[in-house]
């Protein structure tokens, strides 16, 4: 086993010292070695740019959910607020699910509240 390794190194070694002293060979070589850079370069910037955008289109997404739970639950909170004043004022059940779009349900546990 190691004398099979150690002729494929030898080879190896031949083959580059042929390969080193042939300038055109040389170039070549040199030549495919940049261009596989390139490749990898200009892969690795779009890859790293999509990668980006990707982050930064669910932080968009995400903000805009927030947004929308915000919302909604101060919308809650307000017309549970409103409520309470309105049954404060005896005002009548109808009216109260007309102005906060509360449920009978809701607006009874807010009475025995």
């Amino acid at each position: 086993m190691a004398a099979v390794a150690n002729t494929q190194v030898s080879n190896a070694v031949i083959r580059l010292k042929e390969l080193s002293a042939d300038e055109r060979t040389r170039m070549l070589y040199e030549s495919r070695i940049k261009m596989e850079r390139d490749i990898y370069s200009i892969t690795k910037g779009k890859e790293d740019a999509a990668e980006k955008r990707g982050m930064e289109r669910g932080m968009e997404r995400g903000i805009q959910q927030g947004m929308r739970r915000g919302m909604q639950q101060g919308k809650a909170e307000r017309d549970y607020a409103i409520a309470q004043n309105m049954l404060l004022n005896n005002e009548p059940l109808e009216k109260i699910i007309l102005y906060t779009d509360l449920t009978p349900e809701e607006i009874e546990q807010l009475r025995q509240n």
